[in-house]
């Protein structure tokens, strides 16, 4: 259950709508007969738009369903490891370089989850369901979603370069990475002049859970040439951390990223 203390740290000023929306209010899909042409945000309600515009070409055209970052994890002891996450729409993970052996850590959203180690599961709950398409992938298997705010200025002290003003969302729904199927309520913090995904917070196991998002970038769709154009590229952050009682618990430093069609192979088919 979310404390008050947690509630109050929402860090957001301004007036609260508490729309809540139905989870019937826009088309579903099922998770077990998802097809290629389907795992893709492009039949969203129009409360997200903006949400799913800021992702760009990856979320909503065919041809980039699977993103691989290359990176540095730093635990939170400072130990450094190469790592490779590979995102496949609509929110399946697969997280290799942090086993031994390079074992693969391995959800798919179209199988049923397996029981998995507790900090496994951190991070497979972290990359899957706390980022922006995990955010968009819960809305539209039919989580309930609350608009807690849109264009809120925040209040007391805050990150550096943190935004203006964040859209808000409470998304109450299952965890699909947890084999118990726990029900959680996150909120997503969204800037508002940019759409993107600042931080998700909700409680895990009476801890306070914060997940950062930052440096995001655009990049540009291999066939395009000028600036322009470029712009309707996908955008993707930079740096990715997990702070809990505002400790940080790791951090995923993006150096590379790669996005191609979705194959047989993925996760997902």
């Amino acid at each position: 259950m979310i404390s008050m203390q947690f509630l109050r740290s929402l860090g957001v000023a301004g007036a609260v709508t508490g729309v809540l929306i139905s989870s019937h209010a826009f088309p579903q899909s099922s998770v077990a007969n998802r097809t290629h042409r389907n795992v893709l945000f492009n039949d969203m309600p129009g409360f997200v738009l903006s949400q799913v515009r800021a992702l760009g070409d990856r979320v909503s055209r065919p041809g980039r369903e699977t993103t691989i970052l290359n990176g540095r994890f730093q635990d939170q002891s400072g130990n450094p490891a190469a790592a490779r996450v590979t995102l496949v729409l609509p929110q399946s993970v697969e997280i290799i370089g942090l086993k031994p052996g390079n074992a693969v850590l391995k959800f798919d959203s179209a199988s049923p989850p397996i029981p998995t180690d507790p900090a496994d599961a951190v991070l497979l709950e972290t990359f899957s369901t706390d980022t922006a398409e995990g955010f968009l992938s819960s809305i539209k298997d039919g989580g309930e979603v609350e608009i807690i705010g849109i264009g809120m200025e925040p209040f007391g002290s805050s990150q550096p370069n943190s935004p203006a003003a964040y859209d808000v969302f409470a998304v109450h729904s299952p965890v699909k990475t947890r084999s118990d199927r726990l029900t959680r309520t996150k909120y997503y913090y969204f800037d508002s002049a940019t759409g993107y995904l600042m931080k998700t917070r909700y409680e895990h196991d009476r801890n306070e859970v914060e997940v950062r998002f930052s440096q995001w970038h655009r990049e540009g769709r291999d066939d395009r040439e000028n600036r322009a154009d470029r712009e309707d590229g996908s955008a993707y952050p930079g740096r990715i951390e997990r702070f809990e009682n505002n400790q940080l618990v790791f951090s995923f430093d993006v150096l590379s990223v790669m996005a191609r069609p979705q194959s047989d192979g993925d996760a997902n088919r």
